[in-house]
């Protein structure tokens, strides 16, 4: 399912690896995931050891499940006001 989501953390120095796969899976499993949002904060669990990888897991979590890249100085907000994912969503919201 997440095949690509080791190497991608991997790419932002972040230690990813099988077991994180695996180790997210029996979280759904249990049903501990149920939003985008439970992920986030597994995978966080899981990856991050020390408060200094929080910023860099953000922008890769970010850019891998809502393709939101997160420029060197950006704020997290201002990244995903003009992002694809952020825009898309808008659009939806006129079509109710």
């Amino acid at each position: 399912m997440f095949e690509g989501l080791p190497h991608h953390f991997r790419e932002h120095n972040l230690a990813a690896d099988v077991r994180t796969l695996l180790h997210l899976k029996r979280a759904m499993q249990k049903g501990l995931v149920n939003t985008l949002g439970d992920i986030y904060v597994v995978l966080k669990g899981l990856i991050t050891t020390d408060p200094a990888d929080f910023g860099p897991y953000t922008s890769a979590f970010y850019s891998y499940f809502l393709d939101v890249e997160i420029k060197p100085g950006e704020k997290l907000d201002n990244a995903i006001l003009r992002s694809e994912a952020f825009k898309q969503w808008k659009l939806s919201l006129i079509h109710i």
